[in-house]
């Protein structure tokens, strides 16, 4: 058996294919650890809760990474959305009709600001529609 040393807790134990097998709250000292498996040490409670057991690293950060990004773009998406009520409602105020290309616009940001989409970046704002 090999040794591992804890000092703030928490951790956990990876095997060898670097597959995360067990999150650890240990007291703080050495500890035996079965061959062929590492202990990573992490800061706190919080960054244990970050981790999931049966991915490896990289999978977890890549599937942190996407879930941030999707969260991002589908405020960026809302914000949009906010934003082009203003046109619309400059249309009505000056009885412009609403552009066709402002409608499939925010049909396509819908579904983004739902989360409900696979969509990785926003559709391209039309330009704002001559008198307003």
């Amino acid at each position: 058996m090999a040794t591992m040393t804890v000092t703030t807790g928490f951790g956990y134990l990876k095997d060898s294919g670097g597959i995360v097998t067990a999150k650890c709250e240990l007291p703080a000292g050495d500890h035996e650890i079965k061959e062929g498996y590492t202990y990573v040490e992490v800061a706190d409670k919080t960054a244990l809760d970050a981790v999931f057991v049966g991915y490896s690293e990289g999978t977890v950060a890549g599937t942190v990474e996407a879930a941030q990004a999707k969260t991002l773009l589908k405020g960026q998406a809302q914000a949009a959305l906010d934003k082009s009520d203003i046109t619309l409602l400059r249309c009505v105020e000056n009885g412009v009709a609403i552009p066709a290309e402002w409608v499939t616009y925010r049909a396509a940001l819908r579904p983004i600001a739902k989360g409900e989409s696979q969509a990785t970046e926003l559709p391209e704002q039309p330009s704002y529609p001559e008198g307003t």
